[in-house]
């Protein structure tokens, strides 16, 4: 029985560790031209034109945010739409918590804050995965349109609303009119998102991210379920976590914000969020993603913060914020 183990365990870290290989290989491959790169003055090159590697996940992250804030300012600033769809966040018109059971699962803020930041996250999410495109508009379209489904009294004008002006939003190097003031309306969350007043190409700023984030998080979820779903013969519960920490060990905070981030929108729910698995919780897979790195636009002293999805991971800054006190 002992030489059987031995070498069961052997063939399983032989192929965890080639999946590890293949992680990296999967974000050393990863490529695209910057949204954000524009020439400046006496074409002075402002950012990367082309990112690569790690930075793709950072680049990915940066969209994301201009996302969240293209959400917020499409739901709170245009009137027209709220009063249209009577969009409200009250507890009686929304479903997503209860739909995760997190009312009696996890120690959690109120339920209206939960669902405001969930769907805010959500939507954004979904317009950075799969961009604006033509040639994508169905499928975005209907992934927003089940996301509208949780709120009551609501139509189809919301999502048409953020989709067709999200896709008005066009890459900083596409434009020709002050390209140094329209990404600052994209980057800075204290200013509102400006259109560019003149264009080349029009080519979109959310170009869509599947061919990297689908396969990228397709592998390391298969990475995680491997170790996770050994026998405890083989495998002491102890040892898987010492498995997958040296897999998180890889991972920069960019990648643990994509993570999470991807884990409580409705392409990533298989994570812990469908039932059934508490892979985040269990692993601690977002351990060192601070507490405050994704800013919420509608308050500049507002974050979406990883505890409120996930209060029982073992966050780094909370050993940092005991010592303190």
């Amino acid at each position: 029985m002992f030489q059987i183990r031995s070498f069961r365990r052997q063939q399983v870290e032989a192929k965890f560790f080639e999946m590890v290989k293949y992680y990296r290989e999967n974000i050393s491959e990863m490529r695209f031209r910057n949204p954000f790169y524009y020439e400046g003055e006496k074409g002075r090159k402002v950012d990367e034109e082309y990112v690569t590697g790690r930075r793709v996940i950072k680049t990915i992250f940066e969209q994301y945010k201009v996302a969240l804030k293209h959400v917020d300012e499409q739901l709170f600033s245009n009137m027209q739409v709220l009063s249209k769809c009577k969009f409200t966040y009250e507890n009686e018109n929304y479903t997503n918590i209860d739909k995760y059971n997190l009312n009696y699962k996890r120690d959690i803020i109120d339920k209206e804050n939960w669902n405001k930041f969930h769907t805010h996250s959500n939507l954004a999410y979904l317009i950075t995965f799969w961009g604006t495109p033509h040639d994508i508009t169905t499928e975005l379209d209907n992934r927003l349109s089940e996301v509208a489904k949780e709120w009551k009294n609501s139509d189809d004008s919301i999502v048409k609303n953020i989709i067709e002006s999200a896709r008005k939003l066009i890459a900083v190097y596409d434009c020709q009119v002050d390209p140094g003031d329209y990404s600052g309306s994209l980057k800075n969350k204290d200013r509102s998102i400006t259109k560019c007043g003149r264009s080349k190409g029009k080519l979109n700023f959310f170009g869509g991210h599947q061919y990297h984030l689908a396969h990228y998080f397709r592998h390391f979820y298969r990475s995680v379920k491997y170790i996770d779903k050994q026998p405890s013969w083989l495998l002491s519960e102890e040892e898987k976590k010492e498995y997958i920490e040296l897999l998180r060990a890889q991972m920069s905070n960019y990648e643990q914000a994509l993570l999470f981030i991807n884990s409580i929108s409705s392409l990533g729910e298989n994570w812990e969020y469908s039932g059934g698995v508490d892979l985040i919780t269990k692993y601690d897979l977002i351990r060192n993603l601070p507490e405050y790195f994704i800013p919420l636009p509608a308050n500049k002293d507002e974050y979406l913060k990883p505890q409120y999805f996930y209060p029982n991971v073992d966050f780094e800054w909370k050993k940092k914020t005991s010592k303190k006190k």
